[in-house]
């Protein structure tokens, strides 16, 4: 058991060159965007976070977003941004007006339960706990790998895309 911990932990994706780490709140608790996001292989972020995205993008080997949908109390997974960002008038998660009209490629790295329990000893800060990071809030380095490694070290959960109804109108805004 040991050895196998090790080789998962060892082989991580954000063990190699310079990364960010980001928590995500997806703010539908139907998972209808998420599933969007798994079968696109994109994601919507707040217009104002399209620079910010970019640079990062260009100076960082990885930026990873860690994903919860609201009221669930677990992380559902980690993401890694594998596109520079494109704002459009009407982006993803159904929103317009610049709400989140940044949109970009992920490639899903992982899809798991890591109950908000397991994680009881992350924090953002000396003042907040992880489980109430805000949308969009960078992790200190030490936090964003012990959670990867957390994340992956989680059982794996498979959602099947075609079988969760997502209505049209989530599909509009991301993308070909």
């Amino acid at each position: 058991y040991g050895q196998k911990v090790f080789e998962i932990v060892r082989s991580l994706p954000d063990r190699r060159g310079p990364c960010k780490y980001f928590v995500v709140r997806v703010p539908d608790p139907t998972y209808q965007y998420l599933v969007v996001s798994i079968k696109r292989g994109v994601w919507a972020a707040p217009a104002s976070m399209a620079n910010a995205l970019n640079e990062l993008f260009h100076t960082q080997d990885n930026i990873f977003l860690f994903f919860t949908v609201e009221g669930s109390n677990v992380f559902q997974g980690v993401a890694r941004v594998s596109s520079t960002v494109e704002t459009t008038e009407n982006g993803g998660l159904g929103q317009a007006n610049g709400a989140c009209t940044a949109i970009f490629s992920v490639e899903w790295l992982k899809l798991c339960q890591l109950s908000y329990n397991d994680i009881m000893h992350l924090a953002v800060s000396e003042n907040q706990p992880l489980y109430e990071a805000g949308n969009y809030a960078e992790l200190h380095y030490d936090v964003g790998r012990q959670l990867m490694e957390l994340l992956f070290l989680s059982e794996s959960v498979v959602i099947d895309p075609d079988q969760i109804e997502v209505p049209d109108h989530k599909w509009k805004g991301w993308g070909k």
